[in-house]
């Protein structure tokens, strides 16, 4: 089990450990008062790899691959000039994996005394990657028999709005120990914890488009869409800058490593197969489910190959070879804001 999963839960008893003697050090004379709150705004960029969200946008890259590429020049390797394929790709050079969120919220500050403060407030991480691909392979097929789609002149393949997304709520409690440099500067260390509620979706829209040299035309659309959510506990450590240009407001800058390592992630998915020709045939169907998240190996074998990519499913929890999703989103962050006093 990855250590960070603990993170959140230990941060939460060190600042537990720490809170009585940071209370009862505040300096005499200290006393209670409005003027020692403030209400502080942060926005910023926050670094993130899940690894295991990220085998959506991998896997429709290896699908597109080995699906389409692999399987023209396949067939171009055993029928050489008669079967020539050139293709032409569209929008994003692949599939973009999720590799950055914005984090923003606020927080309502307590100086219990000049060096310690506590701070109470919520912050929401959106991290949404879109991608838009497509390729065109325009075919000179003259092959003497023809197995499947006889003389292809193009074929397409589609997929606009291909999302990868997680987002997550975090009502956090902090602890800031920090001391004043002149009269303007101040320097703190913090550690923060709190629950995360935490969601993740993916959304693919794959759309083949064949046409042969006669104008007869297929196509077939698959959608899938799938939504996940988790509660964990999740922890942040941190230092940051304070520069007060003026009486009633600070700007700081902040930078830290938060941990939001989770759980199991259960939600709802459906997809939705077309298809249609030009002899007016038309079929449909539609799925929806509930279940839980994992990673599924591909074991497809091809005459070109074989396809063995991990895809993520919530749909079926009986198949082998499957392994818990690790919906993890931790990652180092910087924030800038501004507080202003009461």
């Amino acid at each position: 089990m990855n250590p960070r999963r603990f993170a959140g839960p230990a941060l939460a008893l060190a600042l537990f450990a720490f809170l009585p003697a940071a209370l009862f050090s505040q300096e005499e004379g200290y006393e209670f008062k409005l003027s020692n709150f403030s209400l502080e705004f942060y926005g910023g960029f926050c670094k993130i790899n899940p690894d295991d969200l990220n085998n959506h946008p991998i896997y429709e890259e290896a699908y597109l691959q080995f699906y389409w590429v692999k399987y023209y020049d396949y067939l171009h390797s055993i029928y050489g000039d008669n079967f020539i394929v050139t293709s032409t790709r569209t929008g994003d050079a692949t599939f973009q994996s999720l590799k950055k969120a914005v984090p923003y919220g606020f927080r309502l500050r307590y100086q219990a005394s000049p060096t310690f403060a506590l701070t109470v407030g919520i912050q929401y991480l959106n991290g949404t990657q879109l991608s838009t691909v497509g390729m065109t392979f325009d075919i000179q097929d003259r092959r003497p028999d023809y197995t499947d789609f006889p003389n292809v002149r193009t074929a397409q393949y589609q997929n606009t709005g291909f999302t990868t997304q997680a987002t997550a709520w975090e009502p956090e409690l902090g602890a800031h120990f920090g001391w004043d440099f002149m009269s303007v500067l101040r320097w703190e260390i913090s550690i923060a914890f709190g629950p995360i509620f935490a969601q993740c979706r993916t959304l693919s829209q794959r759309h083949s488009i064949i046409t042969t040299a006669d104008g007869y035309q297929t196509d077939g659309v698959f959608s899938q869409e799938m939504k996940g959510s988790v509660t964990g506990l999740g922890g942040e450590l941190g230092t940051g800058l304070f520069v007060r240009p003026l009486k009633y407001l600070r700007l700081f800058v902040e930078g830290s490593y938060i941990f939001r390592e989770l759980g199991e992630i259960t939600g709802s998915g459906w997809s939705t197969a077309t298809y249609k020709d030009s002899n007016a045939v038309y079929d449909a169907a539609t799925t929806t489910w509930t279940g839980t998240w994992f990673l599924q190996p591909s074991d497809v074998t091809k005459s070109w190959g074989r396809f063995t990519p991990l895809y993520i499913q919530n749909q079926y929890t009986m198949l082998p070879g499957v392994r818990r999703f690790n919906p993890d989103l931790s990652g180092f962050q910087v924030k800038l804001g501004a507080g202003f006093d009461f």
